[in-house]
């Protein structure tokens, strides 16, 4: 993995996510050249999930916007001859509805006369103020991968590794350092799993090619940075 694989698998991502239908915009800045923002930062060490992903979406701390308000970060860096990763996916907590869907509850609740087209976007502020009074949903989570060689402890802290949820110690092993578009179609896998489903029913010859692709600049760690106590245990190859 280079910094060229990487921006070709960035530019592979967007296509993808719109692709699946899932893609609302590309950030306003680019995190892996920005960084996040000293709020977002704060917020995922110290305080809850709810909390850190709504300074994320504040301070525009992602690089790709999902129709449904999650989002996806993306940094890489090199320092001498190792490669620090550190991609996240954050899904949105809060029940959420497009403003489609608002407008053809409001319209059918409320016997409104003007059809949605007629309606435009003048209910845009009662959308924004509906969606902040919604509850959390009963799940939600995030996926984090980090390539961290200087935190690297066999069998406790693989360099290469995958986060399930927020404040925890759930690090799933990985012998490879993967791409953007590998991390987000694991993602779209097991988090949108009904568009993953469709997308396999009805082009399967599209999601082999997207997994194959999504190979592209894969890199297997050498034996100083994948220990071969580490292949005994459970890890994803």
């Amino acid at each position: 993995m280079n910094i060229a694989n990487f921006n070709i698998s960035i530019a592979e991502v967007e296509t993808t996510l719109k692709s699946f239908n899932l893609f609302r915009m590309k950030g306003i800045k680019s995190i892996n050249e920005k960084g996040v923002s000293p709020q977002f930062k704060l917020a995922s060490i110290k305080e809850d999930y709810v909390k850190a992903y709504l300074e994320g979406l504040k301070y525009y701390d992602y690089d790709f916007l999902l129709n449904d308000q999650s989002f996806f970060q993306f940094e890489f860096s090199k320092t001498k001859d190792f490669i620090d990763i550190r991609y996240a996916f954050f899904q949105n907590p809060i029940n959420y509805v497009t403003y489609l869907e608002y407008l053809e509850e409001q319209i059918k609740t409320h016997e409104i006369a003007e059809s949605i087209e007629e309606i435009g976007e003048l209910l845009e502020d009662e959308y924004n103020q509906y969606l902040n009074e919604q509850e959390l949903k009963s799940n939600y989570t995030t996926i984090r991968y980090d390539s961290d060689q200087n935190n690297y402890r066999p069998l406790i802290h693989s360099v290469s590794h995958l986060h399930i949820g927020h404040m925890n110690n759930v690090r799933i092993p990985i012998d490879k350092i993967i791409s953007p578009l590998q991390f987000v179609l694991f993602t779209i896998k097991h988090v949108y799993y009904q568009e993953w489903k469709e997308k396999v029913e009805d082009d399967l010859e599209f999601i082999k090619e997207r997994l194959t692709t999504s190979k592209n600049g894969e890199l297997i760690l050498t034996q100083d940075k994948w220990n071969e106590l580490e292949s005994i245990e459970l890890f994803l190859k």
